[in-house]
């Protein structure tokens, strides 16, 4: 009987093993199909919104700024707007800029969490200024990062006023101390003194001088409007009349070199024809003969 027990023991112990190398073997296989599923899946193509082209802080979530790539599911990387979602964002205006090609993140939206560095925010070639904003020049407070405006100067000296375009369609990085990549998080209507444009480096001495001599007004604009404006200033600038190398005749001053010029350096250039003027527009400086025989107010 001792006999007979230890060879059923044997066989139960025999049978069990196959039994746990066949389940083991089974897992294996199925654990192998898994991964293999998986790593399909992450090689599927998957289709992700990018830039189409460079893009700026300012431009628009939309079908002149956006096209569609596929990409391995591995590489999407995370919170890439995928075609799905992307009527959720159309329409939408970005905070950072992106390259050619990168895939449009929630984070690069205004209006969704995720602040870069204020830098990010310039264009190449701009360099930012910060510009008091009374309440009645910034619409009392209505100007918000991303907004397009046109900045003028405005001087009164008496009853005199000057008005002089400065920057056109440029856009409001920063209102206070809330910037385009804060825009929709938090904080919404908080009052503010100052506002905060690029400005391209040649505009900078201008921009300078203008915030310092006089009053800025900020004109909002559509972000879409992008014809140049015209606040009905005279097409040509006035200036100061200088008289060189003239000789008087009989009271009749007839000078050799006339020259008339503005702040912006535009003059005009006059050589005498008898008695009457024939004027010429020189864009820039005068030659050094001339300029050694001119006096320039």
């Amino acid at each position: 009987m001792k006999k007979y027990t230890a060879i059923i023991m044997l066989v139960v112990a025999i049978g069990l093993a196959v039994l746990a190398g066949w389940l083991g073997l089974t897992y294996l296989e199925n654990r192998e199909a898994s991964i293999r599923s998986e790593l399909a899946r992450q090689k599927a193509p998957v289709e992700i919104v990018v830039a189409s082209r460079d893009l700026y802080p300012g431009d628009p979530v939309d079908g002149n700024t956006m096209a569609i790539r596929e990409i391995p599911r591995e590489f999407v990387p995370s919170g890439a707007i995928s075609v799905s979602q992307y009527d959720s964002v159309s329409g939408l205006r970005l905070k950072i800029p992106m390259k050619e090609g990168t895939a449009l993140i929630s984070a690069f939206i205004a209006g969704m969490q995720g602040v870069g560095s204020f830098s990010e925010l310039l264009r190449p070639g701009e360099r930012a200024i910060t510009v008091d904003a009374s309440p009645v020049a910034s619409s009392e407070n209505l100007l918000q990062a991303g907004d397009h405006i046109d900045l003028l100067s405005v001087v009164e000296e008496g009853d005199v006023f000057y008005m002089e375009e400065l920057l056109d369609n440029v856009t409001v990085l920063a209102t206070g101390p809330r910037t385009m990549a804060d825009m929709g998080v938090g904080d919404d209507g908080q009052p503010y003194s100052s506002i905060t444009v690029g400005v391209p480096v040649e505009d900078v001495a201008k921009m300078l001088r203008a915030r310092a001599a006089g009053e800025l007004s900020f004109l909002l604009r559509h972000p879409e409007d992008e014809k140049a404006a015209n606040y009905g200033q005279d097409q040509g600038r006035y200036g100061i009349e200088v008289l060189a190398g003239g000789k008087a005749n009989n009271g009749q001053l007839n000078a050799n070199t006339y020259r008339a010029g503005d702040q912006e350096r535009r003059y005009w250039n006059r050589q005498s024809a008898g008695q009457g003027r024939v004027y010429q527009l020189a864009e820039g400086a005068w030659d050094t003969e001339t300029v050694s025989d001119s006096n320039e107010n």
